[in-house]
């Protein structure tokens, strides 16, 4: 596994602020402190350092967490993995538990691994990395094209909102989904890796809900401007649009790296400048982004995001389960 430096003195949580509360506060004025200098790369050099950041990062956070867990084999001993007919989900405390038998550097080291593979593979589709301070803090920014209302017709899943947004697994969701991750069906993905399906399942039907409409609402109204007049042949549900109208950006990794020294305003240099370009420069309608932890969302809300879903995973039923909170967040230029 990947040698790199490890960091064991993580930064504390700090308890969130109401949500409500940090979505009324404008965003400050520019800061009068100079700025830290931004660079921009998709080399192997970039993924890595970017990867290593996220990795020491992440090292306490549920989500990534409960991902690996899912990954290791079982620990010795472990009790069987309560399963039910209503409720295929494993066990977070037991997959969690897994998790012991490894040092801190192990654990950062199979993190920096899976995080390594991810970003690559987002990289070679078209993303970049964007880092501050000299890899202070990171961001990989992923362009996406959004499904048309006619690609989605055939997924197999019909109404999303019968999806469960709680830690209840979505066991006929994936069953029916004709959906695919990463060039493998997501049914037979759910087959070793149930609570990863769950999550996707449920993050997609969060985009569906949160993020499809207003990108199929843009497009229709910029269509409607170029005719000189309403669409003809679209609307705003999203039928007759152009895949290159659909075009949002996904902001699939930001950290800032415990391992150094904190510089101020690292993180706002990976996020405002990109958001600005993306919204105001290019006309992109959204920027999307999952929040892992109360902490992140907040900081997220900050700049400007909004939550438009919540999800849970990782239950199994029983008191002892437990679950994994996901905020789904996105920015529009008139914040709507």
């Amino acid at each position: 596994m990947a040698d790199f430096p490890t960091t064991t003195d993580l930064a504390p949580e700090v308890p969130p602020k109401p949500l409500e509360l940090l979505q009324s506060i404008k965003p400050p004025n520019p800061p009068t402190y100079p700025p830290p200098k931004v660079t921009t790369s998709s080399s192997q050099h970039y993924i890595e350092a970017c990867a290593r950041s996220s990795s020491r990062a992440t090292t306490n956070d549920p989500l990534v967490l409960l991902f690996q867990a899912e990954k290791s084999l079982p620990s010795p001993n472990e009790p069987p993995l309560p399963t039910t007919a209503k409720n295929p989900m494993q066990s977070t405390t037991i997959m969690l538990n897994r998790l012991s038998r490894y040092s801190l550097p192990d654990l950062q080291s199979q993190i920096y691994e899976a995080c390594l593979a991810r970003l690559e593979h987002k990289v070679a589709a078209g993303a970049f990395i964007a880092e501050a301070a000299d890899f202070n803090a990171v961001a990989c920014w992923e362009p996406v094209y959004a499904p048309s209302l006619e690609e989605l017709d055939g997924d197999g899943i019909g109404d999303v909102d019968v999806v469960p947004r709680d830690a209840t697994y979505a066991f006929e969701a994936i069953r029916e989904s004709k959906e695919m991750y990463q060039g493998m069906l997501l049914r037979e993905m759910a087959v070793q890796r149930p609570v990863f399906a769950d999550f996707i399942v449920k993050i997609r039907a969060a985009m569906r809900r949160g993020l499809y409409p207003v990108l199929w609402a843009a497009a229709a109204a910029a269509k409607g401007q170029e005719n000189g007049a309403n669409m003809s042949g679209g609307s705003d549900d999203g039928v007759g649009v152009g895949k290159k109208d659909l075009l949002y950006w996904h902001l699939s990794v930001m950290s800032r790296d415990p391992g150094r020294p904190p510089v101020r305003g690292a993180v706002r240099a990976v996020i405002e400048p990109f958001v600005k370009r993306f919204i105001e420069d290019d006309g992109v309608a959204a920027i999307w982004l999952e929040a892992g932890s109360p902490r992140a969302r907040d900081i997220y809300g900050y700049f400007g995001f909004r939550v438009v879903d919540e999800i849970a995973i990782g239950g199994d039923g029983t008191e002892n389960g437990g679950t994994v909170k996901t905020w789904c967040m996105i920015y529009t230029k008139n914040g709507k």
